[in-house]
């Protein structure tokens, strides 16, 4: 059974070893792992960096765009004013050339009146009328001319101000993706500061996992030496018992002074029993104690009925207390031989010499029939004594 129990307990210590390697193992596997995500996450961080200063310079010169865009804006929409005011420059022109056109008839008419005399008005009416023709029709072709630009200006101010626009919303979102970007390399930071903690955590968890790796190597190693000293014990023990066992049977069957010792107790107790009531459970239970208040010759004490049924407890001396059961009170003895000697011959018995497994002592167990006046059989007495310890109680009480 030792064997049994020091080889289970060596399993046990050799699967608790190999479950904290494999531990060890994984740990060392998660923290390389660990690390490489950290890797991975340091550079999608610098990615993400270099990603954020290319779109800071492009929303800085889409910025500048835009700028230029509105300036030239401005630019056409003062130019846009200024044709403006040409066209009305062009309608008061034309406004003249016809007020002229009327003066020159009017004065035409007047030089035709006076005849002669107003010859030489006639012929400035006639130039003036030219001018005012060639001034309308420069008033009409600076007109058409003016209207054809600003034609032309509109669909400039409508691309220059859908330009400026889109320069507007594109410089934007450069900004909110400028905004994300930043976002990214923090969370990247953060989550770089997470592994790097969690690394940390696994690498001490690591250490404290060799560490008592260490420890149950060092237990397995004394285990194995206490292992090895148990079995080296077990086996002297074995040896011992044996010679032991020999010793016991080479004189068993030999009459002692211990079996002669142990019948003249027996005999004088069984004695002072005779008035005593054995039905009654405590009445004997209280006569077998009050024996040990006069004689330490017995360990144990009880008393069997004629059947064969033990109709007392087991009365143990104090100094065995522990190492023989109380209980034995209602047990079916009839079988042994302790028991059925006294109960047929009507004499006493004593065992051979024996090695008790609950005292691990020398033993003999001595057996008195109990016998009323008619000199029927009232029961048996048996008293287990000491050998070993009976002959020291016998030296130091010679009287006993």
């Amino acid at each position: 059974a030792l064997k049994t129990a020091v080889a289970s307990q060596e399993d046990r210590l050799e699967g608790i070893q190999e479950n904290i390697v494999r531990g060890v193992t994984a740990l060392s596997r998660f923290a390389s792992d660990a690390g490489s995500v950290a890797d991975s996450i340091d550079s999608v961080a610098a990615a993400a960096q270099r990603g954020m200063g290319h779109v800071e310079t492009l929303a800085s010169d889409v910025g500048v765009m835009a700028g230029q865009v509105s300036t030239s804006g401005g630019f056409l929409r003062g130019l846009a004013e200024t044709i403006a005011e040409i066209v009305k420059t062009a309608a008061a022109i034309k406004e003249t050339s016809e007020d002229l056109a009327v003066i020159s008839i009017n004065t035409a008419i007047e030089a035709a009146r006076a005849g002669d005399r107003g010859r030489g008005f006639a012929v400035i009416a006639r130039e003036v009328r030219k001018l005012a023709d060639r001034s309308g029709e420069l008033s009409d072709l600076i007109g058409k001319s003016v209207t054809d630009a600003g034609a032309k200006l509109g669909g400039v101010r409508a691309a220059v101000g859908s330009a400026e626009s889109s320069s507007r919303s594109a410089a934007e979102a450069s900004r909110s993706f400028t905004v994300e970007f930043s976002s990214i390399v923090e969370a990247s930071a953060h989550a770089r500061d997470l592994v790097g903690g969690f690394r940390n955590v696994a690498r001490e968890r690591l250490e404290a996992e060799r560490e008592i790796e260490s420890q149950v190597r060092g237990i397995s190693a004394e285990a194995l030496s206490i292992i090895e000293r148990g079995n080296a014990a077990a086996a002297l023990a074995s040896a011992l018992r044996s010679s032991t066992e020999r010793t016991l049977s080479s004189i068993s069957g030999e009459r002692t002074k211990h079996h002669d010792q142990a019948l003249a107790e027996a005999e004088k107790l069984a004695v002072s029993l005779s008035a005593v009531d054995i039905r009654s459970r405590e009445v004997l239970d209280a006569a077998l104690r009050s024996v040990f208040t006069r004689s330490d010759a017995f360990a144990l004490l009880y008393v069997m009925d004629p059947d064969g049924r033990q109709v007392s407890s087991n009365v143990v001396h104090p100094a065995f207390a522990g190492k023989i059961a109380s209980s034995g009170y209602g047990a079916d003895r009839s079988a042994k031989e302790y028991f059925r000697a006294p109960a047929e011959s009507k004499a006493s018995y004593h065992s051979p010499a024996y090695l008790s497994s609950a005292s691990g002592s020398l033993c003999i167990t001595a057996s008195v029939p109990l016998m009323d006046s008619g000199g029927r059989l009232r029961g048996v007495l048996a008293a287990d004594f000491d050998a070993g310890g009976y002959s020291a109680i016998a030296e130091s009480h010679p009287g006993i």
